[in-house]
């Protein structure tokens, strides 16, 4: 009895060390997938509900606007959102109301768990979801130019389905090297060991894009430091352009001129005789 009242602290403390980690475990979906503080709502101005099929999951909801004056070479944008967003959030900041600027299509969609998106929140289940997204957009429009874009979570998720889908061209905003990368930068390497399960590896995604990719980034972004997309910039293989903007952090991006500016300036790259063309059989 001696002995074991010896080691009652060490058996204590490694009790507590256990029922933390499974609570960490438990509530790492919850910290990755933030459930958005408002719910969906109706839709923007200009835009018009669609419902996409995605496999084993079932539909997820996307909000298209079309172009007035369009043609076969107008670009066609999938935006996909970041984290803690749903297509309300889009609406309430007014991002879906800029994009109309843009003079493209552009189809927002809400991964699975957000709004009123089937399914739950996973890295295969956001990616199979755009790129369900992508193939729908590319059976809509099959002579444009398509491009992806995604901010912050959305953007590790653009990465992965550009590689798989090779897109005409891709804009990655505040993206992460990996999500382990992205946590690390803000808790122990072993915690996040032991409880993040999702990779969302850019830079191995990276490697695989052969699209022209616009990369921006705040230099004062805190969240997800500026150093992940230098990397992935790195890493790419085709032509690239990299902007990092100097009074931008990370929830601010899109508050900053210029970056809709360059945005504008990539997007309008695709708008040439290349596109518009019979798809060949």
């Amino acid at each position: 009895m001696q002995n074991l009242s010896k080691f009652l602290p060490v058996i204590l403390l490694a009790a507590v060390m256990v029922v933390v980690l499974i609570s960490l475990r438990w509530m790492a979906p919850g910290v990755i997938y933030p459930v958005p503080p408002l719910n969906v709502g109706e839709i923007a101005p200009e835009y018009n509900e669609v419902r996409i099929p995605v496999p084993v999951i079932g539909k997820v909801t996307g909000w298209l606007h079309k172009n007035a004056v369009a043609s076969d070479s107008t670009p066609v944008i999938l935006y996909l959102h970041g984290n803690a967003e749903n297509l309300e959030t889009l609406k309430r900041s007014q991002q879906l109301a800029a994009f109309q600027q843009i003079k493209a299509h552009v189809l927002a969609i809400d991964f699975p768990g957000y709004g009123t998106s089937d399914g739950q929140s996973s890295e295969s289940a956001l990616v199979s979801a755009g790129k369900a997204a992508f193939e729908w957009l590319a059976t809509e429009f099959p002579r444009n130019p398509k491009v992806i874009m995604g901010w912050s979570l959305g953007a590790g998720v653009a990465l992965q389905v550009a590689a798989e889908e090779q897109p005409d061209g891709l804009i990655a905003l505040s993206p992460w090297s990996s999500l382990p990368e992205a946590a690390a930068d803000h808790y122990p390497r072993w915690v996040v060991g032991l409880v993040v399960d999702e990779k969302y590896n850019s830079i191995e995604a990276a490697r695989s894009v052969k699209c022209p990719v616009l990369v921006i980034h705040g230099e004062q972004d805190e969240l997800i430091p500026v150093d992940h997309s230098q990397r992935i910039a790195a890493s790419l293989k085709g032509t690239v352009q990299y902007m990092r903007v100097f009074d931008a952090g990370h929830n601010d991006l899109f508050a900053q001129e210029e970056v809709w500016q360059q945005i504008h300036a990539f997007i309008n790259t695709f708008r040439n005789s290349d596109f518009g063309k019979q798809p060949q059989e």
